[in-house]
């Protein structure tokens, strides 16, 4: 499956709320311009669509978007080739996980600048705190972890044995990692242990992307369920959201790929 991933660079805001690691350039996910990293996330305002300000998306055309709704004679678009993942990485740039690596682009026209490649079977790249960057990859029935330095060399790898099946990874707070797995989403640690595991019901292939928010509640986009489902601490499921919509005629779930957790505690979610 292809996925798709788009981020919120600019929009309407009213509170702090979140995941961990949210700030952009500091090897966050939740590239949100001006805002808390950190907050419970899953209060809601009352339903209906809303236009944010700035919007940044890769499509499985090969194409990456930038949109301002409000001055959209700045918008553009470039032809990037394939890629999965989508960073803000600070410095007015954008980081698009490519199959062999990434590649960075200037936020304000789209030039391409900077990337690293090299890194064969690459699904997931994430900027972390530290500046590393983690690509995501399977070999030998295993997920590959390699966590690589601004000069293109691997500092260290982290190895998790028998699964043939991966796409984003995400770091947690605590200095694990939240891996999907096709049908499952584990957190494993910095030696290669599993250390807990959730197996993702119904039609949850190809389960994308999954957050640990400050609550401690454990968010997962279900890939080909098209939902979001939110576990809480002990791993019991407190809630899934996704369906059609009445209101909203246009609003037809298929496919919950890249997600991510708005300062309100709302879920901005690429629906494939």
């Amino acid at each position: 499956a292809g996925g798709g991933a788009a981020l919120v660079v600019a929009g309407p805001s009213n509170g702090g709320a979140g995941a961990w690691g949210a700030s952009a350039g500091q090897g966050g996910q939740q590239p949100v311009a001006g805002t808390s990293s950190l907050g419970g996330g899953g209060s809601a305002n009352p339903p209906g669509p809303s236009t944010h300000d700035e919007l940044i998306l890769y499509d499985d055309d090969g194409k990456l978007w930038y949109v301002n709704n409000k001055e959209p004679s700045r918008n553009w678009s470039v032809s990037s080739g394939t890629g999965r993942d989508l960073q803000l990485v600070g410095g007015g740039k954008v980081m698009l996980g490519k199959s062999n690596g990434w590649d960075e682009y200037q936020l304000s026209d789209g030039k391409a600048l900077s990337g690293q490649h090299g890194f064969s079977g690459t699904q997931s790249a994430h900027r972390l705190a530290d500046g590393t960057t983690m690509l995501a990859s399977v070999a030998n029935n295993s997920i590959v972890l390699k966590m690589v330095g601004a000069d293109g060399q691997v500092a260290r790898s982290v190895t998790y044995a028998g699964y043939a099946y991966v796409r984003l990874v995400r770091p947690t707070a605590k200095g694990t990692f939240l891996v999907t797995a096709d049908t499952q989403v584990f957190e494993g640690d910095a030696q290669g242990k599993v250390l807990t595991t959730w197996t993702i019901p119904g039609k949850g292939q190809h389960v994308w992307k999954a957050l640990r928010l400050e609550s401690g509640n454990t968010v997962i986009a279900t890939g080909y369920n098209a939902t979001l489902m939110v576990y809480g601490p002990d791993q019991m499921l407190l809630r899934t959201i996704g369906g059609k919509v009445p209101e909203l005629n246009a609003l037809d779930p298929h496919f919950f790929a890249d997600f991510h957790v708005r300062p309100n505690g709302n879920y901005f979610v690429v629906n494939s």
